[in-house]
């Protein structure tokens, strides 16, 4: 959690201004963790939960939400400020991180009413969304992964819930080090639609 967090809204907001986004905001109750986290939705539609990586916060997906969200067809973009990020509270209880994940995705799918929703997670987001995907596959539509670490390409959970097979183009290009999501949103936002279609 920032030290400051009226600083920190204001640095946020500017930036959600800057793709013409308004988040609605949401705190839920993290028992595991000892905590609350703090949840961003933008539009309606199918929803997406993005786990963000390290050290930043939800917030870091605005470029990749502005090409989802508010757009025939837009999908719902649900963000997360991990444990101890943005403003979320700093966890208070040590847990393993598949434990961590689990519970997370669980209490944000579970407070937000999402029954299923398509888990993209980047890098260190990775390691807290797919034991989620594994514990629950049922509650996920697609896991979609987004520059994660080598481990997780072996993760079990290679089927969606719809018994499709995660497409292997997308994935490697999504894993791979030559795409930077952050400098070019369109390409990702089109990669996330594929997995989705």
């Amino acid at each position: 959690m920032t030290d400051d967090p009226s600083a920190y809204r204001r640095a946020e907001q500017a930036l959600w201004q800057q793709y013409g986004l308004d988040p609605d905001e949401q705190f839920l109750d993290f028992t595991a963790g000892g905590g609350r986290v703090r949840v961003q939705s933008v539009d309606e539609g199918p929803p997406v939960v993005f786990v963000h990586g390290n050290p930043n916060a939800g917030a870091i997906w605005a470029p990749l939400v502005a090409h989802l969200a508010g757009r025939p067809a837009g999908l719902r973009c649900v963000l997360i400020d991990r444990p101890g990020c943005g403003l979320s509270e700093p966890l208070r209880r040590i847990i393993p991180p598949e434990t961590l994940g689990a519970e997370l995705l669980r209490v944000v799918m579970d407070g937000l009413n999402l029954p299923r929703a398509a888990i993209v997670a980047s890098s260190l987001g990775g390691a807290l969304a797919y034991p989620f995907a594994e514990a629950w596959p049922k509650h996920v539509t697609d896991p979609v992964p987004v520059g994660c670490g080598r481990s997780l390409r072996k993760c079990r959970c290679r089927r969606t819930a719809q018994g499709r097979a995660t497409p292997r183009g997308a994935g490697r290009a999504a894993q791979s080090g030559h795409l930077s999501w952050l400098d070019s949103s369109a390409i990702h936002a089109r990669l996330i639609r594929s997995f989705l279609a």
